[in-house]
């Protein structure tokens, strides 16, 4: 118990430093409606992947395993998937991204 209370003490006294400290992204304030308009046009836009792929979807929390899903050549989708190896800022850049990026093998 000695030595958790200056620990706890000094964590206490760091953290807000820390949080000061940040040099991260900065966001603008964005409206509930540009974050609901940009959301529905992603989920409504329809794509075709230049090549076929496989992406990431989920982690199974039954088997603790990765679940994949392929995307086919010239099919049509609809909605973004979401994406973690090479995530896209913004609707413009995934369909770029599917519409003319080569294969990855």
């Amino acid at each position: 118990m000695k030595i958790k209370l200056p620990a706890i003490g000094i964590a206490l006294l760091l953290l807000p430093c820390a949080a000061l400290a940040w040099s991260g992204d900065t966001w603008a304030n964005i409206t509930r409606a540009t974050i609901k308009s940009n959301a529905d046009l992603m989920i409504d836009s329809t794509w075709v992947p230049k090549n076929t792929f496989t992406n990431w979807e989920y982690t199974s929390s039954s088997s603790g395993l990765d679940v994949y899903r392929t995307y086919y050549q010239g099919t049509t989708y609809t909605g973004v998937p979401y994406s973690q190896g090479y995530p896209q800022e913004n609707l413009a850049e995934f369909l770029n991204a599917v519409t003319n990026t080569a294969a990855v093998a």
